[in-house]
C-alpha cells in the first residue's frame, strides 16, 4: 500500500473526475503490473472509459478502505496534462538520480514526484504532445489513453503546480521520439482513410482481439506498451490476411 502525501498534489489535477485506484496484482503470466481499479464498482477501470473513473477523493477513499496499493490520473484528451515517465532513474540505496534523468527534470522544471517503486519519476506538464513515439527505452511520455500512480511524494525544489512546457514538449519529443520504432498506432493521428482500415481490421480473421486491444483492454499484458505493440500487430496480420484474400 503506496503513502499518498495529499497535499503536495496539485489542486487542478485533484478537481479532475479522472481517477482511479490501482492494485498490483499478478497477471495472468504471473508477473505484476499496476491495474487500474474502479472505485465505485471495484472492478477493473478502462482507461479509454470515463464512466470507470471518479474523483480524487472518492478515489482516495476506496483505495484506502480496501487495501489497495494507491491512486492513478487517466490522461485524457479532454485535459492539456502530459506526463513524462522516467523508469528504473533512482538509485533506492543512495536515494540518487541518475544524471540524464535529473537533466530531464530541470529541462521541464514542473510538477514531479517519485514513483510507487521509489525507482522511478513522474513529470507532469501542460502542453500539445506531437505526433510520434511515445516510448524510447526507460522514458515514455502520453497525453491520453493512459493513467500514472500519483503518489504527492514529491522531489525535493519541485514545484507544486503543473506549468505549460509547450516548447520543451516540442523539443523533448525531437531529440528523444523522433524516428522511433516504438510509435503506438492508437496515438497516431488518423488519416481520412484510416477510420475504413480500422474497420477492415475489426471485421479480420483476428478481429475480436483487435477490437479488445483497440479498446483499451490491457489487462493480460505486462505494460500498456506491450499492448499497444500486439494491437499493432494484429492491425497489420488482420489487413494482410484481408488483402491475400
Amino acid at each position: 500500500m503506496t503513502e499518498i502525501y495529499q497535499n503536495n498534489i496539485p489542486s487542478e489535477l485533484k478537481a479532475l473526475p479522472q481517477w482511479v485506484a490501482w492494485s498490483g496484482k499478478n497477471r495472468n503470466n504471473g508477473k505484476k503490473g499496476k491495474m487500474p481499479v474502479n472505485p465505485m464498482t471495484g472492478k477493473y477501470a478502462k482507461i479509454n472509459d470515463p464512466n470507470t473513473w471518479t474523483n480524487f477523493d472518492d478515489a482516495v477513499k476506496y483505495y484506502q478502505e480496501n487495501l489497495l496499493d494507491g491512486v492513478g490520473f487517466v490522461f485524457s484528451e479532454h485535459d492539456d496534462f502530459i506526463g513524462i515517465d522516467l523508469d528504473q532513474c533512482i538509485d533506492r540505496n543512495e536515494g540518487i538520480i541518475e544524471a540524464h534523468s535529473e537533466s530531464i527534470i530541470r529541462q521541464f522544471n514542473s510538477y514531479t514526484e517519485i514513483s510507487p517503486s521509489g525507482e522511478g519519476v513522474h513529470i507532469f506538464v501542460k502542453g500539445e504532445l506531437p505526433a510520434g513515439g511515445r516510448k524510447s527505452g526507460n522514458i515514455e511520455i502520453y497525453d491520453t489513453r493512459r493513467f500514472f500512480t500519483v503518489t504527492g511524494n514529491t522531489i525535493d525544489d519541485s514545484p507544486n503546480q503543473i506549468l505549460d512546457r509547450s516548447d520543451e514538449i516540442i523539443n523533448f519529443h525531437n531529440t528523444i521520439f523522433t524516428g522511433s520504432a516504438n510509435t503506438s498506432i492508437q496515438n497516431q493521428p488518423l488519416q481520412k482513410d484510416d477510420d475504413e482500415l480500422i474497420k477492415k481490421a475489426k471485421h479480420a480473421d483476428n478481429g475480436e482481439k483487435f477490437t479488445h486491444l483497440w479498446n483499451g483492454n490491457h489487462h493480460d499484458y505486462r505494460s500498456p506498451s506491450e499492448a499497444d505493440l500486439r494491437c499493432a500487430r494484429c492491425f497489420h496480420s488482420g489487413l494482410t490476411v484481408i488483402r491475400q484474400k
